[in-house]
């Protein structure tokens, strides 16, 4: 056997090996939540990455944003498992089925004039090939008024909260991610004049 074609045998047969394990033992955070004290300690650290997945668990959670604050409710099927648990703590507590939660938010969303939800410090980790969690912070404003643009107002108008998602995905047989169990975590009370009602 020639040279090249011996360390090419070789090579893959690394790779082989290296790819069996490069996928980290992701802790069980469904149904959850786990504790923010958790959660720095059981997350796993690994020095191999799928950018290709986490990009595309990445824009999966900015699209769930972007159909939430533009009240484009089918859009959430494109986000979440058709079987997907969800704890949104209260109000809105544990619901089941993407139809569910998207009627449930959806009625909350109601209450307000317009959303904007930003994510900020996050954590995805690929577990397997087919199943991924991940952290994300969040703030979210609600507004009463249905202003847009440079207008001053006070904060007796709008309605700030701040939490973060735990969320365990798998990979569905078209090779897109969907949340399978949703944990949302206030971390922080309510700020504003209101609540939800």
């Amino acid at each position: 056997m020639k040279l090249p074609n011996l360390l090419t045998v070789v090579v893959g047969l690394l790779q082989g090996v290296a790819s069996k394990s490069k996928y980290s033992a992701c802790p069980d955070i469904s149904p959850g939540p786990a504790t923010a004290f958790q959660l720095p300690e059981i997350l796993p650290i690994s020095l191999f990455t799928d950018p290709i997945a986490t990009e595309s668990i990445r824009n999966t959670l900015a699209l769930y944003a972007f159909a939430l604050d533009g009240r484009n409710w089918a859009a959430f099927s494109r986000v979440f498992a058709p079987n997907v648990r969800a704890n949104y703590s209260e109000p809105l507590g544990i619901m089941y089925g993407v139809q569910n939660i998207t009627d449930k938010i959806s009625a909350a969303a109601s209450q307000f004039a317009s959303t904007q939800h930003r994510y900020g410090t996050q954590y995805i980790a690929i577990c397997s090939p087919s199943t991924a969690i991940s952290v994300t912070y969040l703030q979210a404003s609600h507004f009463l008024w249905p202003d847009i643009g440079p207008v001053v107002e006070d904060d007796n108008h709008t309605l700030f909260a701040t939490g973060r998602y735990e969320d365990t995905w798998a990979k569905s047989s078209d090779g897109t991610w969907k949340i399978v169990n949703r944990n949302f975590v206030f971390m922080g009370p309510l700020i504003g004049s209101m609540g939800f009602q």
